[in-house]
């Protein structure tokens, strides 16, 4: 089933968000991960637990464009899969973007539809979140 949420602490250039799922298995013991997938209008996000099951997923529709706009979605996104599944430590955040990275995959070259060129997203995210960030 999917609803709106309440849309309160949206980050700049965030549009309306929808969930999707809810939290089974939470307060499990273990760490979680958190996988997103960045396109041009819409942020998906996924929360697994220590087993690799489904804890909550998540969909936002967005705006955002520039850099601080995009990492301030993100961290939003984040924070709401880390409140979704409580006190249980996340280990680790993927993400998917779309845009050319380079080979090491530290920089992101180029997001056109993000408006974002030439930027440290794999560092800043990591930096942001406090946790390890694979891009």
């Amino acid at each position: 089933m999917t609803h709106p949420a309440s849309g309160s602490g949206e980050a700049p250039g965030a549009g309306r968000s929808y969930v999707t799922g809810g939290v089974s298995g939470a307060g499990q013991p273990g760490a979680v991960r958190i996988g997103l997938d960045l396109g041009g209008s819409t942020l998906r996000a996924v929360v697994t637990g220590p087993g690799g099951g489904v804890l909550h997923r998540a969909a936002a529709r967005h705006t955002a464009q520039g850099y601080p706009a995009v990492l301030a979605l993100l961290e939003r996104v984040v924070a709401e899969g880390r409140e979704a599944v409580g006190s249980v430590a996340v280990q680790a955040v993927g993400l998917a973007v779309a845009g050319w990275l380079s080979a090491d995959r530290e920089q992101l070259i180029a997001a056109a539809n993000l408006g974002v060129a030439g930027v440290p997203l794999r560092r800043d995210l990591e930096r942001r979140l406090g946790v390890p960030v694979a891009v």
